[in-house]
């Protein structure tokens, strides 16, 4: 009975000093920020507005992925420290990119006002619809930081590799009046690949528990057709779990 109960003593006492290591090298972090796409898979044909003879509007699909404005990033983390300048790092990364109608439109109207002139007729540019587009990007990955613990300010490098799922919503472009119509329509569609990241980043020591930090990303994931390359920064703070 008397070693019974220094048994389960024994296994409080190394669970309890377990958990303390594991609080003391274990802390989250929350961070957002922007994001550039620079490829995508997202388009991979021209824009034919289909009336009677099908008008390919553009030679390079690649250019549909210009109308795409900055995006938004949002990422959660856990970091485990194994020594002082190196950390295991495992991230959640959700990013959105709003498609750009009036930059598109306005590429188009040229095209169209030729097309317009040729059958003689006026090109109204309050015909013309353009829906949907909006993308959405999720990345699971684990990767490396390492960086220089000298002081207050802390330069660091990580990098990883792990997951990544692309959306795209529908897009609709239209153009109705009483003696012409057009009509193209993408379907929505989506893509899981393989991911490559890597940046650069400051972090600052406040304390033990609490450190802010700015960071630098390249993204690479191996999508259909093009890869999917972006370019972002994040704004974040990591937290320590030690509660003493």
């Amino acid at each position: 009975m008397v070693a019974a109960r220094y048994f389960l003593f024994l296994m409080l006492f190394v669970s309890a000093t377990a958990m303390a290591q594991l609080e003391e090298k274990l802390t989250i972090y929350v961070s957002g920020g922007g994001a550039v796409p620079v490829e995508s898979f997202l388009f991979a044909r021209p824009i034919l507005l289909q009336g009677g003879d099908a008008l390919d509007l553009t030679n390079d699909p690649g250019n549909f992925n210009d109308f795409y404005d900055n995006g938004i990033n949002l990422d959660v983390g856990l970091n485990y420290t194994v020594f002082s300048n190196l950390a295991l790092v495992g991230r959640f990364s959700y990013n959105y990119f709003n498609f750009n109608h009036s930059a598109l439109e306005q590429a188009m109207t040229p095209t169209l006002k030729e097309i317009f002139a040729q059958i003689e007729q006026p090109y109204v540019p309050a015909n013309l619809s353009l829906e949907g587009g909006a993308a959405s990007i999720y990345l699971v990955t684990l990767g490396v930081r390492t960086g220089l613990d000298i002081g207050v300010f802390r330069p660091y490098l990580i990098g990883g590799g792990g997951w990544m799922h692309v959306s795209r919503e529908q897009v609709d472009i239209s153009y109705v009046d009483d003696l012409v119509s057009f009509f193209d329509r993408f379907n929505d569609s989506s893509s899981n690949a393989p991911v490559l990241t890597g940046g650069a980043g400051m972090q600052v020591r406040i304390s033990d528990t609490v450190r802010p930090f700015l960071q630098f990303d390249y993204t690479n994931g191996f999508t259909d057709n093009d890869n999917t390359i972006l370019y972002g920064f994040r704004f974040g703070l990591q937290l320590g779990l030690q509660t003493d």
